[in-house]
């Protein structure tokens, strides 16, 4: 559900409310978690041995969830046709997850060309049964737990650069280089988990050609 306001001939704002409902088989089937030996001794903090063998169990989430956002974003063109473009976005669901993105872009307009610098900033809390790892004294007893980093607490940042060139027929070819960094954290654990790296953090570079007509 959304409201589109013409503030005058340069400015447009849009306010969004989102609902949606998923129900059925939620759980990642491939992804599972280790399980730490809390016991006293040399194994403190490392995998708990069962039969010989390291323990570990799949994930399991709920089966439904409700998300909500809002969204806000204004657009305003300036007097030398440069267009400046914000918004602000605001989710949270029963999963106990609540993010915020925050994205500007600032397009120069040249007569043919344009160059559309941009940054995106994105940070979400940790999802209720987010857990890194489980334990030999829990693993039985929790009822949900996942260790995909995509529920746990992270924040990320995107910068990226778009230039694109607008023929004389309307049609219009782009390209647009980004740089994704991502950062997670949480929990340091115990033991031998304290030298382990638990949320390494993550740089991807993405690059874009596309051509409209």
């Amino acid at each position: 559900v959304g409201i589109t306001q013409i503030l005058n001939r340069q400015t447009l704002m849009q306010f969004n409310y989102g609902l949606s409902y998923s129900s059925g088989y939620l759980t990642d089937p491939y992804k599972f978690l280790s399980v730490i030996d809390t016991t006293a001794g040399s194994n403190y903090g490392g995998n708990y041995q069962l039969n010989s063998s390291n323990l570990y169990v799949y994930e399991k989430r709920p089966d439904s969830r409700v998300k909500q956002s809002l969204y806000w974003q204004t657009k305003h063109q300036f007097d030398n046709r440069d267009i400046f473009n914000i918004s602000y976005r605001y989710m949270w669901d029963d999963w106990g997850i609540q993010s915020h993105t925050v994205d500007t872009k600032y397009r120069l307009r040249f007569e043919h060309l344009y160059f559309e610098p941009g940054v995106r900033w994105y940070t979400q809390s940790a999802a209720d049964f987010y857990r890194r790892y489980l334990t030999n004294t829990n693993y039985q007893s929790v009822s949900y737990a996942t260790a995909d980093y995509r529920l746990g607490e992270l924040d990320t940042l995107t910068y990226s650069l778009r230039v694109g060139y607008k023929f004389a027929s309307g049609n219009e070819l782009y390209g647009k280089v980004s740089l994704y960094e991502q950062t997670s954290k949480g929990d340091n654990g115990f033991g031998k988990l304290t030298s382990q790296n638990l949320y390494p953090s993550m740089q991807a570079y993405m690059l874009t050609v596309g051509y409209y007509f």
